[in-house]
C-alpha cells in the first residue's frame, strides 16, 4: 500500500525560512494556515516584500483599499520587532506620504541590508521631497533602489553610506554628487532622473559599473536641472559603462576608464558634447564591446579631427544610423582602428531612398579585421545604394561565418561554406 508522505514538512526551519523569502510578504503569511508549526514560522522570515496591488480591487474603494493596505504593513512589521529584516521591499500607489514614511522609518535598523522602495504618488500629488532622511545614514545598507515620483534634494544635509556597494535611483530629481560623496565603496551604480542638482560630479573611483541616463525637461533644455558642468569618471576599475543624454547639456567630461570592457552611449547632438565625446572614446581604447548611438554618431561626425583612437582589443561594434545618411567613410575609418574586431552590427534607417547609384568609392587597402578576424556581420538597412555598396564590400573581403541581412522586403542569414 503506498503512502503520501509530506515532503516539504520535514524539512529544518532554516531551510523553510528560505523558501518562504523569494514569497511576496502576504503568500508567506498565507501558510500560517498549514498547520500548528507553520502558524508563526513566517514571522522568521527576514525578507519583506510588500505591495498594494493586492488590496485593490473594484468593489473597494480607493481609500478603503489603502487603509487595508496600511493596516497590514503595520501590522506585519509589529510582529517582526522581535525579529530582524535584512531586505524590505515596498512597492505601489502613494496616498498617504506619512504613513509610507512611518513604515520605511520602522524597517532601518542596524542591520538592514537590502532597501527598494518603488513609490508612485497619485495623480493629485505630482512628485515629493523624500523625507526618511535615516535611509542616508543606515550604515548596514548594502543595496539601495529608490523608484519612483520622488524628488531627492535640497535637504539631504547628511549622507553616510559605508557599506553601500548597489545603488539604482530612478527618480524625478537629484542632487547627485551630494548622495556619493557618502558612498566610499560603491561599486553599481543606476541613475536615471529628468534633473541633477549638480554642477559638478565625481564618481567613486570603486565604481565597476556606471549607467547614467538623463533625459532633461524638454521645456527647460539650457538651465536647471538639465544642465552639467563636469562630470569626474576617475574609475580605474569601471567595467561597464553605459550613458544616456537627452535633452540636456554636459559641458566638460574627465574620465580615466583604464578597464572598461563594455561601453554604451547614445550621447544627444550637442555643440558641447562633441568638444568631449572625441576624449571620452581615447578613454574607452581597452574596451571590448562598444556600441555608438545615432546621435552619438552624429556628434563624432562634427567632430573638427578624427575622433577614433587604436581598439586594439575590440571584438563587437554596433552603430547606428537611424536619422542620418550612412556614411561607409566613417565605417572604414573605425573598422581601421579595430584590427582584432570579430562582430560588426550595423542598424540603419528603413526609411525608402529613391534608386540612384552609389557615389561611395571603395578603398584600395581592406581593413585588417575584415582579412583577417571578422566573423559575423548583421546588417539591417534600408535601401541606400551605399548601404548595398558597403555590404558587397565586406561580403567580398572577409570570410564570414554569418552574415545577417535584414532590410524592407526580406530578411536572409547566410552561412560560410
Amino acid at each position: 500500500m503506498s503512502t503520501t508522505m509530506d515532503m516539504i514538512s520535514y524539512l529544518p526551519d532554516d531551510i523553510l525560512l528560505h523558501i518562504l523569502s523569494f514569497l511576496p510578504t502576504r503568500t508567506s503569511i498565507a501558510t500560517s494556515l498549514l498547520s500548528r508549526r507553520w502558524r508563526h514560522l513566517w514571522k522568521g522570515v527576514e525578507v519583506l516584500d510588500i505591495e498594494d496591488l493586492s488590496f485593490c480591487f473594484p468593489s473597494v474603494s480607493d481609500h478603503d483599499a489603502r487603509k487595508r493596505f496600511f493596516a497590514f504593513a503595520n501590522g506585519v512589521l509589529s510582529c517582526h520587532k522581535a525579529h530582524r529584516v535584512l531586505k524590505f521591499r515596498l512597492s505601489g500607489m502613494v496616498f498617504s506620504w506619512k504613513a509610507v514614511d512611518h513604515l520605511v522609518e520602522s524597517t532601518i535598523k542596524p542591520h538592514l541590508e537590502d532597501l527598494c522602495l518603488s513609490l508612485n504618488s497619485s495623480l493629485q500629488i505630482n512628485r515629493r521631497l523624500f523625507c526618511c532622511i535615516s535611509i542616508f545614514t543606515c550604515s548596514s545598507l548594502v543595496s539601495l533602489v529608490l523608484e519612483g515620483t520622488l524628488a531627492l534634494h535640497n535637504y539631504l544635509s547628511i549622507v553616510n553610506l559605508p557599506s553601500l556597494k548597489n545603488l539604482k535611483l530612478n527618480v524625478h530629481s537629484v542632487d547627485l554628487e551630494k548622495i556619493l560623496s557618502g558612498c566610499p565603496v560603491l561599486e553599481t551604480l543606476n541613475v536615471s532622473s529628468r534633473r541633477i542638482f549638480s554642477a559638478v560630479i565625481h564618481l567613486p573611483r570603486s565604481l565597476k559599473s556606471f549607467k547614467f541616463e538623463f533625459i532633461g525637461e524638454f521645456k527647460h533644455p539650457y538651465y536647471g536641472g538639465c544642465a552639467i558642468n563636469s562630470i569626474e569618471i576617475d574609475t580605474p576599475s569601471l567595467e561597464y559603462l553605459q550613458i544616456i543624454l537627452h535633452h540636456c547639456r554636459v559641458r566638460n567630461l574627465v574620465c580615466n576608464l583604464p578597464k572598461v570592457v563594455e561601453a554604451h552611449l547614445y550621447i544627444c547632438v550637442e555643440d558641447l558634447h562633441v568638444c568631449w565625446l572625441p576624449k571620452l572614446l581615447r578613454a574607452l581604447c581597452t574596451t571590448k564591446l562598444l556600441v555608438l548611438g545615432d546621435s552619438t554618431v552624429v556628434c563624432l561626425l562634427r567632430a573638427p579631427t578624427s575622433p577614433f583612437p587604436d581598439f586594439h582589443c575590440l571584438f563587437q561594434l554596433q552603430i547606428d544610423f537611424i536619422s542620418r545618411p550612412f556614411s561607409s567613410t566613417f565605417l572604414i575609418a573605425l573598422l581601421r582602428c579595430s584590427p582584432k574586431l570579430q562582430g560588426l552590427i550595423i542598424h540603419c534607417s528603413h526609411c525608402p531612398q529613391p534608386s540612384q547609384p552609389s557615389g561611395w568609392k571603395q578603398p584600395i587597402s581592406v581593413p585588417h579585421c575584415v582579412t583577417s578576424h571578422l566573423k559575423t556581420f548583421e546588417f539591417k538597412h534600408g535601401n541606400y545604394p551605399e548601404e548595398s555598396a558597403f555590404a558587397r564590400y565586406i561580403l567580398q573581403h572577409s570570410n564570414l561565418c554569418r552574415f545577417t541581412c535584414f532590410t524592407g522586403e526580406f530578411n536572409r542569414i547566410y552561412s560560410a561554406v
